[in-house]
C-alpha cells in the first residue's frame, strides 16, 4: 500500500488537457456521447478567463489521479467538483488528498453554499467516496433514450378536454417566431420556469448574462412547440437534432397556473407534436433528461417509449465552519 507522500501533485498546462480527458473517461467508465468534452463545455460557459481548476496526481510520471473544480454559471451558489483515481491506487487516501488540495486551490467564495459532486448510478466507488466525504444525495437525473419508430402518440395530439384548456392554442415555433417579440417572451418563460422548478437553492440569478440567449440556443423551431392563451406563453417544449437520427428534447415547461395533472397532460401534447415532427424528418430516436424533482415531466416517465435509461446522480456537500473562509475541510487521509 502506498502513502500520499509517494505521489506528486501539480496543476496542468493547456497542452495536457487531452491526456487528462482520456484519463477521466477511463476512470469514470462512461460512454455517453459528449462526456469527453466536459472541459470545453465548462470553459464555454464562462469564457477563457474562468477555466476549470485541474490538478493531477502522478507516481513516477504516471497519471494516477485527477481533481477538477468548476464555477457553474447556471448554479453559481455551488462549486462542481470531480475527483477520479486509478483503480490500482484507490483506498489509499489519494482521493481525499486530491479533494482537499482542490478546495485549497479553488477556495469557496462568500456566496458559495458548498460543493457538488455527481456520477452515473452504478459507480459504487464514486458513491462510497462522496458519502465518506460527507456529501448528501440531492437528486437523480434520468437520461432516457427513446425509440420513436413504433410509438403510437396519435391520441395525444389534441389538447385535453378540460375547462382550463378551452382557450389554449398550440403553435409551432416556426409560426410563433414570425412575431418579433415572441422569441424574447419564450426565452424569459423558459428561464423563469427553470428557476421555479430546478432543485438548486437559492435559484440562479436570471439577470446573469448567460441567460440572455441560452434558453433558445440550438433550438430548431420546426421541432419546438408552445402553448398560448391570449397571446401569452403558458407552455413550451424545445428540441434540436442530435446526430442524424435523434430528437434531442431540450426544455419542457408548463405554467404553474395549472395543476401537476393538467400540466402533465399539456406537456404530453407538446411532446406528441415533437414526435410527429421528428418522425416527419425521418428521426427514429429521442433523448431526454428527467429530474426526479421535476414532478410534471417525471409524471410522464411511464409514457415515454424508453429503450435505455441511465441515471446521473447528484450529491451536495454544504460548506462547514471549517471551510467558510475558503479553506478546505480538514480531511485526514485514510
Amino acid at each position: 500500500m502506498s502513502s500520499v507522500d509517494q505521489f506528486t501533485l501539480r496543476s496542468i498546462t493547456q497542452d495536457e488537457i487531452p491526456r487528462v480527458k482520456q484519463f477521466v473517461k477511463q476512470v469514470f467508465q462512461v460512454d455517453r456521447d459528449g462526456y469527453e468534452d466536459w472541459y470545453e463545455n465548462w470553459v464555454e460557459q464562462w469564457g477563457s478567463e474562468r477555466v476549470p481548476t485541474v490538478l493531477v496526481a502522478e507516481r513516477q510520471v504516471n497519471l494516477v489521479g485527477v481533481a477538477v473544480s468548476h464555477y457553474n454559471a447556471f448554479h453559481p451558489h455551488w462549486v462542481e467538483v470531480m475527483v477520479g483515481v486509478h483503480p490500482n491506487f484507490r483506498r489509499q487516501g489519494l482521493g481525499r488528498w486530491l479533494h482537499q488540495a482542490l478546495l485549497q486551490a479553488s477556495s469557496l467564495q462568500p456566496h458559495h453554499l458548498g460543493t457538488n459532486g455527481s456520477y452515473y448510478r452504478g459507480n459504487d466507488h464514486a458513491e462510497a467516496f462522496l458519502f465518506a466525504l460527507g456529501y448528501q444525495h440531492t437528486l437523480d437525473c434520468h437520461c432516457l433514450e427513446l425509440d420513436l419508430q413504433g410509438f403510437d402518440f396519435s391520441h395525444h395530439l389534441t389538447l385535453p378536454s378540460l375547462p382550463e384548456c378551452n382557450h389554449l392554442k398550440l403553435v409551432s415555433f416556426t409560426d410563433l417566431f414570425t412575431h418579433a417579440e415572441m422569441p424574447q417572451h419564450v426565452s424569459h418563460f423558459l428561464a423563469y420556469r427553470y428557476g421555479e422548478e430546478h432543485f438548486w437553492s437559492p435559484p440562479q440569478p436570471l439577470e446573469h448574462p448567460v441567460w440572455k440567449d441560452f434558453p433558445l440556443k440550438g433550438v430548431l423551431p420546426a421541432l419546438s412547440f408552445g402553448l398560448l392563451t391570449d397571446d401569452r406563453i403558458v407552455g413550451a417544449a424545445t428540441a434540436c437534432i442530435q446526430g442524424n437520427d435523434t430528437l434531442d428534447m431540450m426544455w419542457g415547461y408548463i405554467s404553474r397556473q395549472y395543476s401537476i395533472e393538467t400540466a402533465g397532460l399539456l406537456l404530453q401534447t407538446l411532446y406528441a407534436h415533437q414526435f410527429k415532427a421528428a418522425r416527419a424528418r425521418g428521426l427514429t430516436r429521442g433523448d431526454i433528461e428527467v429530474d426526479t424533482t421535476d414532478l410534471v415531466i417525471f409524471s410522464l416517465f411511464h409514457w415515454f417509449p424508453i429503450e435505455k435509461a441511465t441515471v446521473w446522480r447528484i450529491l451536495q456537500k454544504p460548506r462547514t465552519t471549517s471551510n467558510h473562509s475558503g479553506a478546505a475541510d480538514d480531511l485526514n487521509c485514510l
